[in-house]
């Protein structure tokens, strides 16, 4: 009997390929991999958005510190009182009005608190932004704290 043939002398048919359902099981596998791939892009722009706002919040809340350095006789001018001010407040020491106009408009709903001990020379700084794409709370915050 020669190879490739039936007993009865017909010649096989070698199945090769590959069948249907295969086919659609590897486009399911790479449908699922490219459902992960196109989630961990979107998780990184949140966060890439998200660690670009805090960058901003520290490089404002520095502008505002080194403006209360360079002029320490107005620097009491800058303390809020303990609350939140931003663009839209209706009263306020003239450098915060400045520097709010020129630098808290680059965060979104962007607000500002500055409390200083006289005595000390200690300020606490807090920038306060709303980041809707953050995981949980929207409101995120920056504290620094220095002396002048």
């Amino acid at each position: 009997m020669k190879s490739g043939h039936h007993p009865h002398g017909m010649p096989s048919t070698a199945v090769s390929g590959s069948s249907l359902v295969e086919v659609l099981i590897a486009l399911l596998v790479l449908s699922l991999g490219l459902l992960g791939v196109a989630g961990l892009q979107l998780t990184g722009l949140r966060n890439n958005e998200g660690a670009y706002l805090r960058s901003q919040a520290v490089l404002i809340s520095y502008d505002l510190v080194d403006r209360m350095r360079a002029d320490r006789e107005r620097a009491s001018a800058y303390d809020t009182g303990g609350s939140f001010v931003d663009i839209n407040h209706t009263a306020g020491p003239d450098p915060m009005d400045d520097w709010i106009a020129g630098q808290l408009t680059a965060l979104p709903q962007g607000r500002v608190n500055v409390d200083c001990d006289g005595e000390e020379a200690l300020c606490t700084v807090q920038i306060r932004w709303d980041d809707q794409r953050a995981e949980g709370e929207a409101d995120q915050t920056f504290a620094l704290e220095t002396r002048l």
